[in-house]
């Protein structure tokens, strides 16, 4: 499920960016169309994690499904801006359906068994992944060949899409009341989980910015739309190699080093994208970005899943709302930025928000540690 819907979203983003690159909208409203998808999803998905605790997982995936594939059927036999806006918009909040409750399905099915979540949880994100990796690389070079048709790839994976949650067991779903206690205090649990997501925040900040405004930068410095699909490519390549790196090893569970440097990382792929004009250099910052945007995302969903059974699907949805929180506003700020400025900008902004995320660790940080030498 995780693969089909990530690789038609990736694939549908870039084939909506080049369409809309035809219809001759500004660099603003390329900027709206990456943050479109998002405006909803992320009230879609505080709501969607508590209704899949009450309702169930899979009728909330498989409505989910249904209405992605009409959304994006529709965005096919788009003809302007403002239609193309409004179908994203609708596909956002379907995706807001989606991910909490699957992500808590996932761990209903994994039941009280901490290795077995934690692998779970790095195949699911190899899954989606691999689909995000490949999507850029067939919209690019089918938008090449095919133009508008290039959309019924996406058409297609959602249409299958539609099957998977039929055939998945149901899973415990809240049969078990509390998970086994955690290695570490709760409240240390709950710490690292706000300091993955404040790098949640600023990597997908970075993620979703790069998404909407590389496409339009990437034809100004006259790249190839195939060129384009393949530099993006990266990005998901970095993320799946980190992922597979997650299920080798719990090591970097309950440890700030890694957060920490996942936003810094961040910041200096973004200083390095705004300096070059290489798409070797690009490669190389997006491979950073991507990678440290994976950390990010699974040590978010970890620790959250690792609290207790009881409100899983809630704290899933909060973990989604913080991602597309990032995503919204960060193609927002950089059409901004480079309606206002150059096309350049925005990795500057992506890069001012890394510096605040790492403010916001350290606070965090630093309360836990005052909290954790008064514990018993």
């Amino acid at each position: 499920m995780s693969f089909l819907v990530d690789f038609g979203v990736a694939c549908l983003m870039l084939v909506a960016q080049f369409r809309a690159l035809d219809l001759g909208v500004s660099p603003l409203v390329s900027g709206l169309l990456g943050t479109a998808g998002f405006v909803l999803y992320v009230p879609v998905s505080l709501m969607a994690g508590h209704f899949s605790d009450r309702l169930g997982r899979r009728p909330m995936a498989l409505l989910s499904c249904l209405l992605c594939l009409l959304s994006w059927l529709a965005m096919w036999r788009a003809d302007n801006a403002n239609q193309l806006l409004t179908f994203a918009t609708v596909s956002g909040a379907a995706l807001g359906l989606f991910w909490p409750p699957l992500q808590a399905w996932l761990a209903d099915l994994s039941g009280d068994d901490g290795p077995l979540l934690n692998r779970n949880l790095a195949l699911f994100n190899i899954a989606w992944t691999f689909g995000l990796m490949v999507g850029p690389l067939a919209a690019g070079l089918a938008w090449e060949y095919w133009r508008t048709n290039a959309f019924l790839i996406p058409v297609g994976t959602a249409s299958l899409s539609l099957l998977a949650p039929l055939l998945t067991p149901r899973g415990r779903h809240h049969e078990a009341s509390e998970a086994p206690p955690p290695r570490v205090p709760p409240a240390v649990v709950k710490a690292f989980m706000l300091m993955a997501w404040c790098a949640a925040f600023a990597s997908t900040f970075a993620r979703g910015m790069i998404g909407a405004m590389f496409p339009r930068l990437g034809e100004s410095l006259g790249y190839s739309p195939a060129l384009v699909g393949r530099i993006m490519f990266v990005l998901g390549a970095a993320q799946i190699a980190t992922f597979a790196m997650t299920r080798i090893s719990s090591r970097w569970q309950y440890q700030r080093g890694p957060l920490v440097a996942t936003v810094a990382v961040t910041l200096l792929g973004l200083l390095l994208a705004q300096l070059t004009s290489s798409p070797w250099l690009f490669v190389l910052s997006f491979a950073a970005i991507g990678g440290a945007t994976s950390l990010t995302f699974v040590s978010g969903i970890t620790y959250a899943l690792h609290l207790s059974a009881e409100g899983r699907g809630r704290r899933a949805g909060i973990h989604e709302a913080v991602i597309g929180a990032g995503l919204v506003i960060g193609p927002l700020s950089g059409g901004w930025a480079a309606q206002v400025l150059d096309l350049k900008a925005p990795f500057g902004v992506g890069a001012l928000v890394c510096a605040l995320a790492l403010v916001g660790q350290l606070v965090i940080a630093t309360r836990m540690a005052a909290r954790t030498a008064l514990a018993p």
